[in-house]
């Protein structure tokens, strides 16, 4: 399930960021949430709606998914709702990009490849390796810092971190992901902005065991023909 600006393997995936976020859930629907209404300021949540306006150049939006192959008759609807847009906000997008990495042994590991392009910021990033052998177990990502030009921005384990991410009202699917959430007061000014003068931006990770981490990264952005 993919577009040119929010990608995810599977609706599972799309659900559980919408979770973490405690976005309201609707029994058999997905809901892509262009609008960020975890953010404190009206005028800023509807900065991330989808601004179909003649003037913004956006002409067509698509949604492409792949059903499974077990499905029955499938049959799907699809319903957007509209609103006046807000003159003169700037016209950002949430845009999640996936990611795999590969990991060999349990213990310490750093990503130092992730895309930080110029002018947009990471609002989160959220860190997939459940166990598959244990539902009930925590991800088996166990600690994620984040570190900019050898600063640490992101200190705390998966455990703490959540703690912390809950105090703000979020809901972590710790069984999951383990999570950097930036935004947590609600304000996107937290976002980590992505200037050219950063030199070194790698996330700092302990696993429990070796396996594969999906990444999936929330970037803030304009929108744009030739943007990333």
């Amino acid at each position: 399930m993919c577009s040119s600006d929010l990608e995810f393997p599977n609706a599972a995936r799309l659900v559980s960021i919408d979770k973490h976020y405690n976005r309201p859930q609707t029994d058999g629907a997905v809901t892509f949430h262009f609008n960020r209404p975890e953010l404190q300021l009206l005028q800023e949540r509807r900065f991330f709606g989808l601004d179909t306006n003649q003037s913004q150049g956006i002409q067509t939006a698509i949604i492409r998914m792949d059903i499974d192959a077990d499905a029955a008759a499938p049959e799907l609807e699809a319903y957007a709702m509209t609103s006046q847009s807000v003159p003169g906000a700037p016209n950002f997008l949430t845009k999640v990009r996936r990611f795999i990495v590969p990991v060999s042994a349990a213990g310490q590991f750093d990503i130092d490849n992730i895309p930080r392009p110029v002018g947009a910021s990471i609002a989160a990033i959220h860190l997939y390796m459940p166990d598959t052998d244990d539902a009930d177990a925590l991800c088996q990502v166990t600690k994620a810092e984040m570190l900019v030009d050898s600063v640490n921005w992101h200190e705390p384990n998966a455990i703490q971190a959540a703690n912390f991410q809950k105090s703000f009202g979020r809901v972590p699917q710790v069984a999951d992901s383990a999570v950097i959430d930036n935004m947590l007061e609600g304000d996107m000014r937290h976002a980590l902005a992505l200037t050219q003068n950063i030199q070194d931006f790698r996330l700092r990770c302990v696993a429990a065991s070796a396996g594969q981490v999906e990444i999936m990264v929330e970037y803030i952005d304009h929108w744009g023909t030739g943007r990333f």
